[in-house]
């Protein structure tokens, strides 16, 4: 996979909600496995298109004993991998509408994430 993204990425395993854009009904689930402040890769079996815009839910969680962030985020498709599992895709996904609170929340989390891994390198 070529690299395009600017920001810092971490690796994650976060489940999320997808939902249709233009009226949040609901399309299916899918895993963030990796995100940055700019935008994450969304493992789904949705089938999805390049420019194609979507909402995520999710929710942010430092630790299993701190509390919990939820998120609803809208990105605009911008890389599409196939993989060996069937039916399964891997999808870049860029931050469109992105709130200052939101953006300062997704910070936090990878900051944490980068902190997390330092410390047991």
């Amino acid at each position: 996979m070529t690299e395009k993204r600017k920001s810092v990425r971490v690796e994650t395993d976060i489940d999320t909600t997808i939902l249709n854009y233009e009226n949040n009904q609901f399309i299916g689930k899918g895993r963030i496995i990796d995100m940055s402040v700019g935008g994450v890769r969304l493992e789904t079996n949705i089938k999805l298109n390049i420019a194609d815009k979507i909402t995520i839910s999710f929710i942010l969680r430092k630790r299993e004993y701190m509390a919990r962030t939820g998120l609803s985020v809208t990105g605009k498709v911008e890389a599409v991998w196939k993989t060996d599992k069937e039916n399964i895709s891997i999808y870049g996904l860029k931050f469109i509408h992105l709130t200052a609170i939101d953006r300062e929340r997704i910070r936090d989390f990878v900051n944490f994430k980068i902190r997390e891994k330092e410390t047991f390198i």
